[in-house]
């Protein structure tokens, strides 16, 4: 087998952020490569059939690949998790459960679901962060790693999979395992739960008569109540009481049929919300305690730092609004250069 004239299909419901990292590092390694959607297995045995690839590669499935394609060719599944972990909400899990180290298994595609042999994997320390980060993040990272060692294996013609000896199977999680108890749940509980559903399914909770699914969760150090009642309010964010301190919850969607996801306070009603007092933090003020801030200013050898973080990198006119006031007052000051930071997962777009 020649190096860079290797054949690879991608099998994947969508052309996400992965399947693009993997589309442009292999593309760029002289590799020609087909994007298959898997959007039914009929699709998926005539695509295969059609481009006679070398090697299917599976960054990101959501139903099983028919024998027909993993008989003909081999096929290669990337599964978020360290080899031995099985099921369909693997980051999920392991938020919720609070591991101390992941990883990110590449295995051949078998009659079971995650059971093939490990062609290689990558581990990772788990940082407390939402599910979607990681998965941009660290998992993405050791995908790209784990795809490139198994054809550079392949190319020298040494191919070491191994079995998988030991299985954990984690089925789907179901909303019991993601709602929240105000009454019940601490702060830390109340964050796993939204980082290991975010950005879905949510995690849904009860606030006032109706339920919400929540999304995007910040801890909070000062502001304490009554679990379950709204405390504050700070750049249409909402700070929720839970059993031993408080979370701010920046997106919510309501419980029912063709409801969309919007910042907190657009989706509560002014009856719910009735009392609530604003708590603003400007960018530029000192804080030394967990708490939520979209934009923060600081200083360093007469340079601003503008640090802004926008939920899924999108920004409203009135986000747009807090960014600017920020650039404006970083004019007033003595300062040589202003650099704006995105956040790790976006740089963020208007």
């Amino acid at each position: 087998m020649q190096k860079g004239g290797l054949l690879l299909s991608y099998l994947n419901p969508r052309f996400n952020s992965l399947s693009q990292r993997l589309y442009c590092e292999l593309t760029e390694r002289g590799h020609e490569v087909s994007v298959e959607l898997d959007v039914h297995p009929d699709l998926m045995i005539e695509a295969v059939e059609l481009y006679k690839p070398d090697i299917v590669v599976a960054p990101f499935l959501k139903s099983m690949i028919p024998e027909e394609v993993w008989k003909r060719c081999l096929t290669l599944i990337l599964h978020p998790g360290p080899p031995g972990d099985r099921g369909p909400s693997a980051i999920d899990w392991a938020i919720l459960k609070g591991i101390s180290q992941w990883g990110v298994t590449l295995l051949e595609a078998s009659p079971e679901y995650d059971a093939g042999d490990v062609w290689a994997w990558r581990t990772f320390p788990m940082k407390r962060a939402r599910k979607l980060s990681i998965y941009r993040n660290e998992i993405t990272e050791g995908a790209v790693e784990c795809v490139l060692e198994a054809l550079e294996n392949l190319y020298s013609g040494r191919i070491r999979k191994k079995p998988q000896t030991q299985h954990e199977w984690n089925p789907y999680m179901e909303q019991n395992y993601r709602r929240i108890d105000w009454q019940r749940d601490s702060t830390q509980d109340v964050l796993k739960k939204v980082y290991a559903s975010d950005s879905q399914p949510g995690a849904l909770t009860l606030l006032g008569n109706d339920e919400y699914y929540l999304f995007n969760a910040y801890p909070e150090a000062e502001l304490k109540g009554t679990p379950g009642r709204i405390l504050a309010i700070r750049d249409e964010a909402i700070c929720i009481a839970t059993l031993d301190g408080a979370v701010w919850i920046t997106h919510m969607r309501k419980r029912e049929k063709g409801s969309i996801k919007l910042p907190a306070v657009r989706v509560l009603s002014s009856e719910v919300l009735k009392g609530v007092k604003e708590e603003p933090l400007k960018p530029w003020e000192s804080v030394d305690s967990e708490t939520y801030r979209e934009v923060v200013y600081q200083e360093e050898h007469h340079v601003a730092y503008i640090t802004f973080n926008f939920y899924n990198g999108a920004m409203s006119t009135e986000q747009c609004e807090r960014l600017l006031e920020a650039v404006r007052y970083s004019k007033k000051k003595p300062v040589k250069a202003i650099v704006l930071l995105g956040q790790e997962d976006f740089f963020q777009t208007v």
